[in-house]
């Protein structure tokens, strides 16, 4: 492996300085129960090429842990009846595929777990071993791929209302859903659009169909769009009619994510959508609500920019479910590294990794790469490659294969679809063999401590399966948690939230604050100089603001000073001439230094200071220029 290929070449290292690599082993294993660890050292026996070294045997650190790992039967194929011939119109009822038929056992299984208040021993922040009731939170599905199992599981989860987070990945613009809002979007964006309108009516929001199309296309006049016949008929279809107008009357002044909610929300269309396609179809809805809020964050929100960026086929939305708050997780074994779970399902073990397949690039040892070819075509070199390269593809099968198992806490649960043959080299086998190995040498009393049990569970598509169990320690013997409360079970919502809310009467406004800086009439009169009132307005502001600011600075330099606060203040009047400004600063100056003012200007005064008070029974509010605090007056 990468890191024993790393650990050799800081040994050559190391030796050039005579200091020697100390290979330290971690044996303990603070997350498993120990009978999942003993499976683990039992699978991977002989197996040092993909890095499992003999000399390291997992250890359980917690080993009062209860612990189980159960084997489920496979869930067979069924050969069905051949369809009869189209011309005959007998009913034919087409075998469920095992994929489906899994997907509703887990989901049951994880049904009746959770509403039966079956309880789950786990290891408490101070380190005690007690049981609680299963969560939804507890369990963790792992799959290998994202393939047909992997979304029925999904959809058997969410029909049986459990709550789920749903996918770990979504290609947006392969979600029905969401091809169904786009294509109102793009009609919405260009009336024009034909196409887009027809997918629209025949989609869940409107729901037309085939003939009501039809009629509406083929009996249009020559030239007339489809959305002009639309509103030729407006009587006919009112309400698809009065929506299409609402929301092309909002588009220039809505943004996408608020015309997306106002689609979904105000005319049903999540409603509607979710009633055709089922619970699933939630997951693409929220993640294209989801991206147009992204989208407005970095883009100017306009409508064809936003359908331009979230219908590229290479827009895939990743969502982080190790941070799903109480629901059933699904991901696959790849992104669940450095993620845990008191009960693990492994479905999906019948996947086999395959040859390199011809018309492929195999890589050799030393670099090269070769244009594989059929097995029968294939020189040495390249017969040699491919084997290579099926080899490390192996190991690396089985290194996932150890990330999945050892996800586990305490329970784990194997299961498969399909069928496998005995010399497969899949999961299943893999750990059909293991637990076999395990049961011989519980039986031969090798292994103290596990128990091997064959559990009979009655199921509606297999009435005759049978579980193979191992397991450790007395499931029930921990104590239960006193503040644990059933997992099922919603907190009571507040009494105020069960009524409608009553009618309140409209507050009485209030008066208006009177300010003086708004009051009615001049704020400043023509002077001697002949200044209008912009200019005197202007040059009083100008002598209030060196008032307010040269108080608190050395008289040494109050020039310098006053010249730039002008030059802040009056830079957009140019009328005002050098011996004007000159004179502006001589007139603050003499009164800052006229000796019947030093008490308002001295260095304990207080400029600019706010006030509210009462007047007559009218709020007054203001800035007072200067503020003298005494003893016994203000």
């Amino acid at each position: 492996t990468a890191f024993d290929t790393m650990a050799g070449v800081f040994h050559q290292r190391l030796q050039g300085v005579n200091l020697p690599l100390q290979q330290l082993h971690l044996p303990y294993s603070f997350r498993s129960a120990p009978v999942i660890l003993q499976l683990v050292d039992a699978l991977f026996v002989g197996q040092e090429k993909a890095g499992f070294s003999p000399r390291e045997h997992h250890q359980a650190f917690r080993t009062a842990l209860p612990g189980r790992v159960d084997l489920w039967p496979l869930v067979p194929k069924t050969a069905g009846a051949e369809p009869p011939p189209w011309s005959n119109a007998k009913e034919h009822t087409v075998p469920r595929p095992p994929a489906k038929v899994l997907a509703e056992q887990v989901a049951t299984f994880i049904q009746d777990l959770i509403h039966s208040e079956e309880t789950i021993p786990v290891t408490t922040d101070d380190g005690t071993i007690r049981r609680r009731a299963i969560r939804p939170e507890d369990v963790l599905i792992l799959v290998q791929r994202r393939s047909d199992l992997f979304t029925e599981i999904i959809t058997a989860c969410k029909t049986k209302r459990l709550p789920i987070a749903g996918k770990d990945r979504l290609k947006l613009a392969a979600e029905l859903a969401v091809k169904d809002l786009v294509a109102l979007l793009r009609f919405l964006a260009t009336p024009a659009d034909d196409l887009s309108l027809a997918e629209t009516l025949k989609s869940p929001i409107f729901g037309w169909n085939e003939q009501q199309l039809f009629a509406l296309a083929h009996h249009r006049p020559p030239g007339c769009s489809l959305g002009q016949a639309l509103q030729n008929q407006a009587s006919r279809y009112p309400e698809t009619v009065t929506i299409l107008e609402d929301l092309r009357n909002k588009i220039d002044y809505l943004r996408p994510y608020e015309l997306l909610e106002r689609i979904l929300t105000r005319h049903g269309a999540r409603q509607r959508l979710m009633g055709r396609l089922g619970p699933e179809a939630e997951d693409g809805i929220d993640a294209l609500l989801g991206q147009a809020l992204a989208y407005e964050t970095a883009e100017i929100p306009s409508l064809l920019g936003f359908l331009l960026w979230a219908t590229t086929d290479a827009l895939e939305v990743k969502r982080q479910l190790s941070e799903a708050s109480n629901m059933v997780r699904v991901m696959t074994v790849h992104g669940a590294k450095g993620l845990e779970a008191p009960i693990v399902i492994l479905p999906d073990t019948i996947v086999q990794k395959k040859a390199p397949s011809s018309d492929q690039l195999v890589s050799t040892d030393c670099g090269i790469l070769l244009w594989n070819t059929k097995a029968g075509d294939q020189p040495d070199c390249l017969r040699q490659a491919v084997a290579q390269q099926r080899q490390k593809e192996q190991e690396e099968h089985l290194r996932l294969l150890y990330v999945a198992i050892s996800r586990a806490q305490t329970w784990l649960i194997v299961a498969g679809a399909g069928e496998s043959k005995e010399e497969a080299k899949n999961w299943y086998n893999y750990m059909n063999e293991g637990i076999q190995q395990v049961a011989d040498a519980v039986s031969a009393g090798e292994i103290q401590g596990i128990a091997v049990q064959h559990v009979q569970q009655e199921k509606a598509d297999d009435p005759s399966g049978e579980i193979v169990r191992l397991s450790c320690g007395d499931w029930s013997a921990p104590e239960r948690q006193q503040d644990d409360q059933r997992s099922g079970q919603q907190p009571s919502l507040p009494s105020h939230l069960l009524h409608p809310p009553q009618r309140q009467q409209q507050p009485v406004a209030e008066p208006e604050a009177i300010k003086p800086s708004e009051l009615d009439g001049d704020k400043a009169l023509p002077g001697e100089a002949g200044l209008d009132q912009d200019l005197a307005k202007a040059r009083g502001t100008a002598i209030h603001r060196l008032l307010e600011i040269l108080p608190c600075i050395s008289p040494a330099v109050w020039q310098d000073v006053a010249a730039q606060l002008l030059h802040q203040c009056l830079h957009e009047y140019h009328q005002f001439s050098e011996s004007e400004r000159d004179a502006m600063v001589q007139e603050a100056v003499d009164v800052l230094s006229a000796p019947d003012l030093a008490r308002v200007f001295a260095e304990d005064a207080l400029a600019e200071v706010g006030f509210s008070v009462t007047v007559a029974g009218r709020l007054m509010q203001g800035v007072m220029d200067r503020v003298v605090v005494r003893p016994d007056k203000v």
